[in-house]
């Protein structure tokens, strides 16, 4: 694995994290 696919497995990891922690926050309001 070379940096450029780390980061960009990282970053859309948390991409995906952030936008499930938001879908959780707006359905628990």
């Amino acid at each position: 694995m070379n940096i450029d696919e780390a980061y960009f497995y990282f970053s859309s990891e948390k991409k995906i994290a952030l936008y499930l922690h938001l879908r959780y926050f707006e359905n628990g309001k």
